[in-house]
């Protein structure tokens, strides 16, 4: 199982699946070795020197001669020694400097041993000893202080936080934040901080978290006439345990700030690479003044004129104050020693800072509160590249693809009213012809087949009806022999053996009549005379098959003729 030690605790397992295999001893080679192939060894840092870790029994000796072991891997610092036990007889691992789990907390060695003998079974020749050194409670929190060290003076200024608040901040202010590290693991290496009570300090102004050394004041400074504020820190490990803990004391000198302290460095860049060579402006600050630099505040640069302030975000006023570092004091903008340091200093300052490609225009004090509203001047630089740049394109966007998705629905609109007007036109002209299901006068044969059929209703223009007449026939069959009245001169006879059905034709070119009959028990006929005839129709042809024939008949004038195969 692992586990971390967040709040709350968060924690896995895992299954670990060993096999243990039987390693045969070869009987039959009797060589001289150690009794294990393995030694693992757990041992706590800071072990007396020349304490026995791990005694390791050699086996397959001669009784007349001793055995020789040897460090042959691992031991390149020199820490662990191999020692002679036994009358010579066995082998043992001895430390020879104390060790120290926080520069090696593991050692693997690697041990063999001479001289052969041929009496016992076969062992190992060469050992593997692994020491595991456990940790102890052995190491004190460490402040951790800025990289570089902005101070000048380590002698005067080590185990110190320096820092500078307004002395008209707000309770609950943040001020700084204090860091301490253990090198120990577990709880053992775990920090927490308290401020330290003694007589006649001056911290009932302040307050520490103890888990992150956070500081704030708990009070406003308005009432206190002490402009340096002085008080010592403790850093502890092993929290909990009352004894086992080693602790680590500091201090925190933090100096109230009022306009007389500051100083405006003006920068030839903007904000935010002024706040990345803030490192920088510190360090060149330091060497040149001698002095503890804290810079309170980084802003765009202002200028001043006729009481109206003028903002130029191009450019950047980095505010900060100077410590001196005999009595950690804040000194005066208007000390005789500090204009004398900033005009002798500031050529040399420049220059510093130029090196580490940073442009100071000078240094300055801190201007009166304006009376008037600023003006900010913004470059076309700052203008296109921030948040409301970014705004404007984004509005032009949605216009663009707005008016883009007008001019798709105008066009999709237009062709649906176009289709429309189509689909309504058609609707007009089109007419629905009924379609109309074959009537029988008696029922099919049952020997004809039943077929799948389809309709097609389509378009007919409509023609004039022209009235001809009334039709009058009558077909009658015996022995082979169609006889009939009709009015046409002309008939075609369309019949299946035993069923015969006829309708009327339209005149033909030399004025006789025609007539279909088809497979129908009513005769249907248009007719183009009023007279009646009658006539004798003899089938020529016909046929025994299951399919249609057509046999065509001719009538006479007279009313009286026979009638001849035209076609079949």
């Amino acid at each position: 199982m692992a586990s971390d030690s967040g709040i709350p605790s968060l924690s896995t397992t895992a299954s670990v699946t060993i096999n243990v295999e039987r390693h045969e001893r070869n009987t039959d080679s009797l060589e001289l070795g150690f009794s294990l192939e393995n030694y693992y060894v757990r041992v706590y840092e800071e072990l007396t020197i020349n304490t026995t870790i791990r005694e390791l029994n050699v086996i397959n000796q001669a009784t007349d001669k001793n055995v020789v072991c040897e460090i042959i891997e691992g031991n390149d610092e020199g820490h662990f020694a191999v020692i002679s036990t036994n009358f010579k007889k066995d082998c043992a691992i001895v430390n020879r400097n104390e060790l120290d789990r926080e520069t090696t907390s593991r050692y693997n060695l690697t041990v063999s041993v001479k001289e052969i003998s041929k009496k016992r079974a076969a062992s190992y020749a060469i050992t593997y000893v692994i020491i595991d050194v456990l940790d102890l409670n052995d190491e004190a929190p460490q402040w951790v202080f800025p990289d570089p060290q902005p101070y000048p003076s380590p002698s005067t200024t080590s185990g110190k936080y320096f820092t500078a608040l307004s002395k008209t901040a707000d309770a609950s202010t943040f001020i700084i934040q204090v860091l301490a590290v253990d090198r120990d693991e577990g709880n053992f290496g775990r920090v927490q901080y308290q401020k330290k009570t003694e007589s006649g300090q001056s911290n009932s102004f302040f307050h520490i978290d103890p888990t992150n050394g956070m500081i704030r004041n708990v009070a406003e400074f308005a009432s206190s006439d002490n402009n340096t504020q002085r008080f010592h820190i403790v850093a502890y490990d092993n929290p909990g345990n009352g004894t086992d803990k080693h602790k680590t004391e500091g201090e925190v000198i933090i100096n109230l700030i009022s306009d007389e302290h500051r100083f405006v460095l003006m920068v030839d860049e903007s904000s935010d690479e002024a706040y990345e060579h803030r490192d920088v402006i510190l360090r060149s600050l330091q060497e040149e003044t001698g002095m503890i630099p804290i810079i309170e505040k980084i802003q765009a640069k202002r200028t001043q004129d006729n009481g109206r302030t003028t903002v130029d975000t191009e450019k950047t006023d980095v505010w900060f104050v100077l410590t001196n570092v005999t009595d950690y004091s804040l000194v005066g903008r208007d000390s005789n020693v500090v204009q004398t340091i900033i005009e002798s200093k500031l050529k040399l300052i420049e220059q510093s800072m130029a090196k580490k490609g940073v442009f100071i225009d000078g240094i300055r004090g801190p201007y009166d509160e304006p009376n008037t509203g600023m003006i900010v001047m913004k470059t076309y630089e700052n203008y296109s590249w921030g948040p409301w740049a970014a705004l404007i394109a984004l509005a032009c966007l949605i216009i663009l693809f707005c008016i883009i998705g007008i001019i798709v629905l105008c066009i999709s609109w237009a062709r649906y009213q176009r289709a429309l007007k189509r689909y309504h036109h058609s609707e007009r002209t089109v007419m629905v012809v009924p379609t109309y299901e074959p009537e029988y006068a008696i029922a099919p044969p049952s020997y004809q087949k039943e077929f799948e059929t389809q309709s097609l209703a389509m378009y007919v223009p409509e023609e004039p009806i022209v009235d001809l007449g009334e039709v009058n026939m009558t077909l009658t069959t015996h022995e082979g022999v169609l006889s009939g009245e009709a009015t046409r001169k002309d008939m075609v006879i369309e019949s299946a053996p035993g069923v015969v059905s006829g309708h009327g034709g339209r005149p033909g070119d030399d004025g006789t009549a025609r007539m279909t009959v088809m497979n129908s028990s009513t005769l249907r006929s248009d007719i183009d005379h009023g007279d009646a005839v009658n006539a004798h129709v003899n089938p020529i042809y016909e046929s025994n098959e299951m399919t249609t024939t057509k046999t065509y008949y001719t009538f006479t004038e007279d009313h009286r003729g026979e009638a001849y195969e035209s076609q079949t």
